[in-house]
């Protein structure tokens, strides 16, 4: 049957004609569906490209915000230290300059009672160079007998129960 079909076909050329249109019509068919799916991902890419496009430059624009932020608050943090610094400066040198000159012994301990500093009249008041004692626990060095001679112990001393309890 198919044979005949196919001989029919070729001996009818009206047939044969209209076949052959609806297979053109198919293909052209067929190529317009095919330009249509390809103009649809050809927009499709167009689109992904420019979204990656804005993407990337709106990375790169963030990055110099968080950049130029960076800096400004690096500018302001190493101005503040300076400043901080120059104010500290100056007020360690009246604080020297203060403590050199008074006619009073000063002397400065850590919380364990050694000495840390100890100004020039403190010096000439205990007898030692600072560099001497440095270091050493006071109370050994002048709170360890009582001004009548006698031992106290540290447990005893005025001077431990401040650096104790904080409290003069």
């Amino acid at each position: 049957d198919e044979g005949m079909v196919a001989v029919l076909l070729q001996a009818n050329p009206d047939a044969n004609r209209r076949e052959m249109e609806m297979i053109r019509s198919s293909i052209v068919a067929m190529r317009d569906e095919e330009n249509r799916l390809r103009e649809q991902r050809r927009q499709k890419y167009d689109a992904s490209v420019r979204r990656t496009g804005e993407l990337f430059a709106a990375g790169i624009v963030s990055q110099f915000v968080l950049l130029l932020l960076l800096c400004v608050v690096f500018l302001r943090d190493a101005s503040y230290r300076a400043r901080a610094a120059r104010q500290i400066e100056a007020t360690n040198a009246s604080r020297a300059a203060i403590l050199a000159t008074t006619g009073n012994g000063i002397y400065q301990l850590d919380r364990e009672g050694r000495l840390v500093y100890l100004n020039p009249a403190g010096e000439r008041l205990l007898g030692y160079e600072q560099n001497e004692i440095r270091g050493r626990n006071m109370h050994d060095l002048i709170h360890s007998r009582t001004p009548q001679g006698e031992s106290r112990p540290a447990e005893t001393c005025p001077l431990q129960a401040v650096l104790r309890n904080w409290v003069p």
